[in-house]
């Protein structure tokens, strides 16, 4: 599997990085919210991990460009708030998912 790694602190990148990587994953690393939007919309990743507090471009922000893009995503988030301010889902789907 090919993983984009979206993380800004080097330890818990080296971290997710070494762990992937040694599970037998391929995974690249962005430490830049921008570079890692780039790299997710050009690149053929198979899941992203992406760091929510980011300084300059947040995880959220960075899903939101990539839906607006095409780009299906399964977004996960202790925040359920979080889930229905970034994504678009039918009020039929909203009370299921509280």
């Amino acid at each position: 599997m090919k993983i984009l790694v979206i993380e800004d602190d080097d330890e818990a990148a080296a971290y997710l990085v070494k762990g992937l990587s040694e599970s037998g994953h391929q995974v690249d690393l962005a430490v830049d919210g921008r570079q890692g939007l780039d790299h997710a919309a050009n690149g053929e990743f198979d899941a992203l991990v992406v760091d929510r507090m980011r300084p300059e471009l947040d995880g959220l922000a960075i899903i939101s460009e990539l839906r607006a893009n095409g780009i299906s995503l399964l977004y996960i988030s202790h925040r359920l708030e979080e889930v229905f301010r970034s994504i678009t889902l039918p009020e039929t789907a909203k009370p299921a998912l509280q």
